[in-house]
């Protein structure tokens, strides 16, 4: 008995070889992961998943994260934003992972403080020497 007629490649059969019966397609045949990916990591997901890039899944180094198409760098702020008022967040490189310590928080520029609460407005020189000279002139009257 012949079932071509019955596989459907779009719910992801084929007619196996013999043609005696319908097979899972193995999305991961057509549809590698790309070189970014971890070698050998291509997985088919089980039918009804296509014979397409949705119908398999890809493994990528530490730090980075597969979006259908390639293994691209995670931005830990963007899950981990740095916490308090006046702070910029930057992110590591992989393999640095999205976590607190895939990211520095730092003070902005003019600002002061612990980047872990937050910062504060760095007093400028001129208010400094200001406040030197006022604590001099009063030392000398």
């Amino acid at each position: 008995m012949n079932y071509s007629c019955k596989c459907n490649a779009e719910k992801g059969y084929v007619e196996s070889e013999d043609k005696l019966s319908c097979v899972d397609v193995d999305a991961c045949t057509n549809n590698p992961c790309p070189k970014s990916a971890v070698e050998g990591s291509c997985k088919d997901k089980p039918a009804p998943a296509l014979n397409n890039k949705e119908g398999r899944t890809c493994e990528c180094t530490a730090g980075l994260t597969f979006d259908k198409e390639d293994c691209v760098e995670i931005d830990a702020c963007v899950n981990n934003p740095c916490k308090g008022s006046n702070i910029v967040c930057t992110d590591k490189k992989a393999p640095a992972l999205d976590d607190a310590k895939g990211r520095e928080c730092k003070c902005q520029a003019g600002f002061t403080g612990d980047a872990t609460t937050g910062c504060t407005e760095a007093a400028s020189n001129t208010v400094v020497l200001n406040i030197i000279f006022a604590i001099i002139g009063f030392i000398i009257y």
